[in-house]
């Protein structure tokens, strides 16, 4: 089989032959694109990351034990979906939709890390907002007063050290 040499001027002419073919392509694929996108409804994603709190190192019998996480992933991620929490956020929010229909609204980040990123999808871009921040404030509200037993606890300990120490 003999190699055949082509030109610049072969693949113009090619070209030129072709520039109906060409024009009504691209002017249909940009035709299509269009009548796809505003054929879509809008839908607006907001994220939020919740990072677990971690409780203040401690120290026992002599050692410094490394504060614990107030929840494990796997509680915080089933607070997320938890049915009672999401027909709280119903209520408060006063959303026409069943708790199931706004736990379809959410999606988590499976990655492990000591952060959970979560998503809310939805076609109202505030009605997004308002779901994703209430379920963080909501995750804040939980873990607060476990928080603040063990800060009390620590202070109690803490106290009770520095008395030791003054009495010796």
């Amino acid at each position: 089989m003999e190699e055949q040499e082509m030109e610049l001027i072969d693949y113009l002419n090619v070209i030129r032959k072709r520039k109906r073919l060409i024009i009504w392509g691209t002017f249909l694929a940009a035709a299509a694109s269009l009548v796809v996108s505003v054929s879509m409804p809008n839908v607006y994603e907001v994220s939020r990351t919740v990072r677990i709190g971690q409780l203040p190192d401690t120290l026992e019998e002599g050692k410094i034990v490394k504060g614990r996480e107030i929840e494990s992933r796997e509680e915080v991620i089933g607070r997320l979906k938890d049915h009672r929490m999401l027909g709280e956020a119903v209520k408060e929010l006063q959303l026409e939709l069943a708790p199931k229909e706004v736990g379809d609204l959410i999606s988590i980040d499976g990655r492990v890390n000591p952060n959970i990123r979560y998503k809310v999808q939805f076609a109202d871009r505030q009605m997004a907002t308002r779901i994703a921040d209430w379920l963080a404030e909501n995750m804040i509200k939980a873990h607060k007063p476990i928080f603040d037993r063990t800060v009390q606890v620590v202070k109690a300990y803490e106290a009770e050290l520095v008395a030791r120490i003054a009495s010796l």
